[in-house]
């Protein structure tokens, strides 16, 4: 697991414009055939999501890759995620097979003030959830991770947390179809 605090600098353009609510309450809850959004890395970014994207896996060879799935989650009081590992959710589905991405990122890019709302990570296999890590919901810090490992978020005692989450996968996952390709 990586963590960097103060991961975009303070005066950055993309950062100021990450501070309007509205646009990760936009993705958030976008109307589309998917609950995803997927991006290969391979065209001019379209969205701010994109150009973050860009930001922080633009060092990566894409050649070596399939693509960026991408997402926001808001959470307020007493939401929570439960345990869970990033996944194939189609090919889980439909065949009970879990493909994980390769990497997963957390960043927090809102100013939020947030009680509550940890990512926790699992140490060691499915059975085992009570040895965890837990990363407080910091604005302005990354959190990159291994996303096969069982995962979740605790329950919010009070405020809103706004989290872009990435998942870079190696294969193109069974869930990806032409129509989120379209910008």
């Amino acid at each position: 697991m990586i963590i960097q605090n103060d991961f975009l600098p303070y005066d950055s353009s993309l950062l100021e414009r990450l501070n309007n609510p509205e646009i990760w309450i936009c993705l958030a809850h976008e109307e589309t055939k998917e609950d995803y959004r997927w991006w290969t890395g391979q065209t001019a970014p379209k969205n701010i999501w994109e150009e973050l994207i860009q930001i922080i896996w633009g060092h990566i060879d894409l050649s070596k890759i399939a693509g960026f799935e991408y997402w926001v989650n808001i959470c307020s009081k007493d939401d929570e995620l439960d345990w869970h590992q990033d996944k194939d959710e189609k090919l889980h589905d439909e065949q009970n097979i879990t493909v994980s991405p390769s990497t997963s990122t957390v960043y927090y890019g809102f100013p939020h003030v947030v009680n509550g709302g940890l990512l926790e990570i699992a140490k060691h296999g499915e059975t085992d959830k009570e040895l965890t890590e837990r990363v407080h919901p910091e604005f302005n810090r990354i959190i990159i991770f291994d996303p096969s490992r069982w995962h979740r978020v605790t329950p919010i005692k009070s405020g809103t947390r706004f989290g872009f989450q990435v998942n870079i996968w190696e294969e193109e996952p069974s869930f990806v179809s032409q129509d989120t390709q379209i910008p």
